[in-house]
């Protein structure tokens, strides 16, 4: 089933001189084409097809023995704008994502037990794999809540690897870049179509005051792959707060971004062929402006492997919680985006049944429990074609009642269509 995805490791082999030659050896790409199809319509959106097109390539040039250079410039284009402007200046102001940027960018040393990163980077903390809250270090794109993809960050991150099993990280975040979701214009905006608002953001100032750094050290004793970690920084979701004008009518949605601290510790094991993992962080918001909390969730992972020859199944089974240690405010009648908390009390489930190395289907579920039921589900088949094209099919379908998380975007059902090529 790895075919297409090989196709990025495997361009290496071909050699050859000159440019094609070059990039061979040092470079691999992928363009992808993406269509949504949605069966209803929202208020606040009633188009019911977009397209999207993605053209990325990854660049890995050695400089000398221990250092290297790593570039992944992306461009993106869909037919509803959700990207805007030429060149990424991290939008802070703007809810558009944009046409052409760095998906990484960064420089690497490696002196002696020393492995140092300085550029554009993309972070993966934790074990679980539907909900990390361990992962503070990136923010999000949730224009589309379903396909929200990481946000690259400028940061300089320095691991000492005391051991081949012990290291110690810590990452500096010089400038604070926010999650990224619209107002009232989108399928997927939380706040209703009318009446008009304007939104305005308070962001952190560019200034050391205003730095963000992250700890974490890793380990393995005994069979079990232990992490603890801290962020001190800023929460990348807004907290939202509405404005009245003079009449006491809404008029404005107020953005702040609250300052927090985050202690977290995951672990992954096996046991009988059976894995274990899971992670818990706790929260504290400073100014009690928004609430501390304790996020945790807890997960097994088993594959079944030769059911038939050839044939694989992979079943991963977590179950996700929260509890408030401390009230904050209220949202002054303002509905939360609920982003980063919406799964306490969720069961996540995916499971992928590999019929053979090219063809696979897979399941992805969410189930929310406490309190009223809600419910995500997403079903798709991969196919690959050859070995430099793939083509994935699928549904996304949201289940619950209007004021419940998913339940809102009980509309937004969807089929899409999903093409890539690798060269």
């Amino acid at each position: 089933m790895m075919a297409a995805l090989g196709c990025w490791g495997a361009r290496a082999a071909t050699g050859g001189e000159g440019p094609a030659g070059w990039f061979a050896s040092h470079g691999r790409g992928k363009l992808e084409y993406r269509l949504y199809w949605h069966a209803g319509s929202r208020p606040q959106d009633s188009r019911k097809r977009r397209s999207e097109y993605r053209l990325r390539v990854e660049l890995d040039i050695p400089l000398g023995e221990r250092a290297r250079l790593f570039v992944a410039p992306e461009l993106r284009w869909d037919s509803h704008h959700l990207s805007a402007g030429a060149l990424d200046e991290r939008n802070r102001d703007e809810v558009r994502r944009p046409i052409f940027h760095f998906r990484e960018a960064y420089v690497e040393w490696r002196p002696g037990r020393w492995d140092l990163r300085f550029g554009e980077q993309i972070f993966a903390w934790g074990t679980a794999d539907g909900f990390n809250p361990t992962d503070n270090l990136n923010p999000r794109d949730y224009l589309d809540l379903v396909d929200n993809e990481k946000i690259p960050v400028l940061a300089l991150a320095a691991t000492y690897h005391v051991s081949d099993v012990t290291s110690l990280q810590v990452v500096l975040l010089p400038l604070f870049v926010p999650s990224r979701f619209d107002g009232q214009d989108s399928r997927w905006s939380f706040f209703p179509a009318a009446p008009p608002l304007t939104f305005e953001r308070d962001r952190p100032a560019d200034s050391s005051a205003a730095m963000q750094f992250a700890l974490r050290a890793k380990t393995s004793v005994g069979g079990w792959d232990l992490s603890l970690s801290y962020f001190d920084g800023y929460n990348d979701i807004a907290r939202p707060s509405l404005r009245l004008d003079g009449q006491g009518q809404p008029e404005r949605v107020h953005f702040d971004y609250d300052k927090v601290r985050v202690l977290g510790f995951d672990f992954a094991t096996t046991w009988r062929n059976i894995g274990i993992h899971g992670e818990i962080a706790h929260t504290w918001t400073r100014g009690h402006r928004d609430d501390s909390y304790l996020q945790y969730v807890f997960g097994i992972d088993y594959t079944f492997a030769d059911i038939r020859p050839g044939q694989n199944l992979r079943l991963i089974l977590e179950y996700a919680g929260e509890r408030r240690t401390s009230k904050g405010r209220d949202l002054d009648g303002v509905p939360p985006t609920r982003l980063g908390r919406y799964l306490d009390g969720s069961l996540l489930a995916r499971a992928v049944y590999e019929f053979s190395e090219t063809a696979s289907v897979e399941i992805k579920a969410c189930a929310t429990l406490r309190g009223e039921n809600n419910y995500y589900i997403q079903p798709s088949f991969t196919f690959d074609v050859r070995d430099d094209l793939r083509v994935k099919v699928g549904a996304d379908i949201f289940m619950g009642d209007d004021d419940t998380f998913f339940g809102q975007f009980d509309h937004n059902d969807r089929f899409f269509v999903i093409l890539e090529y690798y060269f």
